[in-house]
């Protein structure tokens, strides 16, 4: 998948997407805690583009091959499983998903546009981009089946 293009050094990203990973599997809630309070007050965009790409690369690891004029789309529907408009999520979740989306289709561009949007809330918005990357990362890393993406959506 396309390079990165975040402040923070990739290694440490790494690092820190991992370890996100490792306490969420484990429900260590109170170390998750106080790591993703580190990570929403330092750089949150570099994580999350990480995370993305995670997403992204598990679930290209799951599907066929695309075509060259084939594209990975998305669709969003509630636990009724009717469908919902992708504009009715919360903002920094709508450019999470789609961040995944344009990482799937090879847009770097994009991808880095959609991580900036992800994050550039408040920071209750920037974490709950956060989380939910990492929950879709978790289910992913979990392997089986391709995972539905869980999504809030707003009241």
């Amino acid at each position: 998948m396309g390079g990165h293009c975040w402040k923070v050094e990739h290694e440490g990203v790494r690092r820190i997407a991992d370890r996100l990973r490792t306490l969420a599997a484990a429900a260590d809630t109170d170390a998750l805690a106080a790591e993703l309070t580190l990570v929403v007050s330092t750089d949150p965009a570099a994580v999350v583009g990480e995370l993305v790409v995670d997403c992204a690369n598990a679930v290209a690891a799951r599907s066929s091959p695309l075509g060259v004029e084939d594209v990975f789309t998305v669709f969003v529907h509630d636990t009724g499983g009717r469908p919902v408009s992708i504009d009715d999520l919360e903002p920094g979740i709508r450019a999470a998903l789609r961040a995944i989306v344009a990482e799937l289709n090879g847009d770097s561009g994009a991808r880095d546009a959609e991580v900036g949007l992800a994050v550039a809330g408040s920071s209750l918005e920037a974490l709950r981009a956060i989380t939910h990357c990492l929950r879709w990362s978790t289910d992913l890393a979990a392997g089986g089946a391709l995972p539905a993406f869980s999504c809030s959506l707003p009241d």
